[in-house]
């Protein structure tokens, strides 16, 4: 229960503004009243300090913010480089490939007869088969037809930091 005293005070709620004055009251020797220029003052003080420990808040949580983009972006790019470099090893096997079928198959072509059948045929037949497919990977078109479908090399970069984020 609250007893009546005839003294008044106004109390600012704490908004954790350190260093300025959030009760006034009455005393012994001043009322509230006289006190009213100070009440305002201290009341826009510390309206004032509230306004600048919100900004400083939202800056922090900003750059907050700006590293974790830019970190997630860093873990982009990383991914990115570990497909390119996926990409160009299967490019490499695939030349490695070919290079490998093609004497493989002139040997059996010249210890065949014109027109081989069975087995050796199917074989011959599914061995030049698959050397197309393979030199036609390789072929710019074809490369260019894989990078466009796994796009690893995008016209307009979007794993790159904003010009402005930039190290």
């Amino acid at each position: 229960m609250l007893a009546r005293t005839g003294e008044l005070s106004i109390q600012i709620k704490d908004e954790n503004v350190r260093g300025l004055r959030r009760n006034w009251a009455d005393g012994k020797r001043r009322k509230l009243e006289s006190l009213v220029d100070d009440i305002a003052s201290g009341i826009l003080a510390y309206l004032a300090g509230v306004k600048a420990r919100r900004e400083e808040r939202e800056r922090r949580e900003r750059v907050c913010e700006r590293r974790q983009r830019l970190a997630a972006l860093a873990r982009a790019r990383e991914e990115r480089e570990v497909k390119r470099r996926d990409f160009l090893k299967r490019l490499v096997a695939i030349s490695r490939e070919a290079d490998e079928l093609k004497p493989v198959l002139a040997r059996l072509r010249d210890g065949l007869p014109e027109r081989p059948s069975g087995k050796l045929a199917r074989l011959l037949e599914w061995t030049e088969a698959r050397l197309l497919r393979l030199e036609r990977e390789l072929t710019s078109d074809g490369v260019a037809a894989a990078l466009d479908e796994q796009k690893l090399f995008p016209e307009v970069d979007p794993l790159l930091p904003p010009e402005t984020e930039k190290d």
